[in-house]
This record gives structure tokens, sequence and C-alpha cells, in this order.
């Protein structure tokens, strides 16, 4: 049985590699100049870095390169299903995050600064913000971790390659999800962070395109950022905070479930 020619151990690699190296800029920049702590310049760091990451990983002969880092077209049914789930996940999500912050509470001091880095200084700011937090970011993600690493793991995801043997899209799925998680270097976010993952993975999977995910990714960042702005209830810890907590895990378990149920798509040509 052959080796595949793209290793777990290489995605883990591509990974942390890149997460040091997304660490080391930002905080070169910020040594220079307290300016440079704007989540922006952050952002710009990551898109930059994990785009040239993606072409680095698949730069191979490719039939389709394209649809091997998932840039196709996607169902109009995917593609709600992505968003809505970009919104619901925030339920059960928020409920998993209110019980890590019982038992790690982040130091008051930490928490009010990264709401002020997200708060954003005016209109302007925010714009900016919006821009890099639920635009460029999660495009960025996404094309590295379900489009680049979960092509070249899951031989399914590309035609041309078949001589090469690959893991599959279970492994693929669960290994894109985990180096997802991990590198947010925020281990109290870790457990939430890892639903969001697995939840890219399955679209991914079942569209054979990351727009979808992507769609799911850009939504859940922008409600993040929406309740930062408008103030809505930490943690869950209001009575209404709470329902609409129930409401959206319901919610997400219902979409969930339409997706499992969803029969892969097949590429044009495949």
């Amino acid at each position: 049985m052959s080796r595949p020619s793209f290793t777990t151990f290489d995605a883990v690699l591509w990974t942390l590699s890149l997460t040091a190296a997304l660490v080391a800029a930002i905080t070169l920049l910020q040594g220079i100049s307290p300016r440079f702590a704007h989540v922006a310049v952050g952002g710009a760091v990551e898109v930059v870095l994990y785009a040239g990451a993606s072409y680095l990983v698949l730069e191979r002969p490719a039939r389709r390169p394209l649809a091997a880092l998932g840039l196709t077209r996607a169902p109009l049914g995917l593609l709600g299903i992505g968003a809505a789930l970009g919104v619901s996940l925030h339920g059960p999500t928020e409920v998993i995050q209110s019980l890590m912050e019982a038992l790690l509470p982040t130091p008051a001091g930490v928490l009010e600064e990264r709401l002020a880095r997200l708060e954003g200084a005016g209109l302007a700011d925010r714009a900016v913000l919006l821009v890099f937090v639920c635009v460029l970011s999660p495009g960025a993600e996404e094309l590295f971790f379900r489009g680049a690493l979960h092509e070249r793991l899951d031989p399914a995801t590309e035609p041309s390659s078949g001589l090469r043997r690959g893991y599959g899209f279970i492994h693929a799925g669960w290994t894109t999800a985990v180096l997802f998680t991990l590198s947010h270097f925020e281990p109290r976010i870790w457990p939430s962070l890892l639903i969001v993952g697995l939840s890219l993975a399955l679209l991914r999977h079942r569209s054979a395109s990351i727009l979808p995910g992507y769609l799911l990714h850009a939504a859940f960042n922008a409600t993040t950022l929406f309740s930062v702005w408008f103030g809505s209830e930490p943690h869950g810890s209001s009575p209404p905070a709470m329902i609409l907590a129930l409401v959206s895990s319901l919610t997400t378990a219902a979409l969930l479930f339409a997706l499992v149920r969803r029969k892969p798509r097949e590429l044009p040509g495949a």
C-alpha cells in the first residue's frame, strides 16, 4: 500500500508553521508601533500568509486547481444552510463558552481589551473591522483549511490525483477541524471552535465547495461582531438569552440533520 503524497504530519507541520509565523509577525509589528495592534493589521497578515500557504500546498500538477481548492459553484440550498448555521451556531457555542468561562475565567483586563479591539473607534473603524473579520479572514482560512489541506488529505475532492492514496473524508474532516481549532491560540474557545470546524468540514464534503463554509464562517464572525457592537447579554446569562440559545441550538441540530441526510455533491467530470 503506497504512502500518501501528503500526510497528516505535513498538515500539522503546515498549520504549526503558519500559526507561529502569524504570531511572530503580529508580535513584531506591535513592537514597532502600538498602532499595529489593530485587528485589521493582524487580519491582513493572516490573509497574506494563508493565501500564500494555500498556493504552496497545492503546487503540483492538477487538472482543475480551482476545483481542488473548492472554488466551485455550490447549490443554493447548501449556501443557505451555511449562512443559517453561521448564525445559529452561536447558541450552542455560547453555552459551551459560558461553561469554559466558569472553569477557566478570562481575566477581566484581557476580556476588556479584546472587546475594545472589536468595538471600533467609530463608523469607519467598524467598516474596516467588518471587512477583515467577516470577509477577508474567513476567506483566507477556508481557502487553506477546507481548500488546500482538505484536498490534499481527501483524494475524492480532486479527480486528477487518483494515483495518489489519501485518507478520505472522515480523516480529512476531523484533521482540518482540529487544526483549524488549534490555530486559534486561545484554549478557552477550542471546544466551541471544534464544533464550528466540524460543521465546516461537513459542508465541504457535501457541497464539494468552500463557498457554503465561507458563508458559515463569515456569518459566524459577523454575529460575534454585531453582538459586541449592540451589547447582547454575554454567555447566555439572562433568561431571554438562554431561550435564544436554546432556539438557536435546536435550529443548529435541525440544519446539521438536513446536511447529514444530503448526498455528497459530485463535481462535473469527476
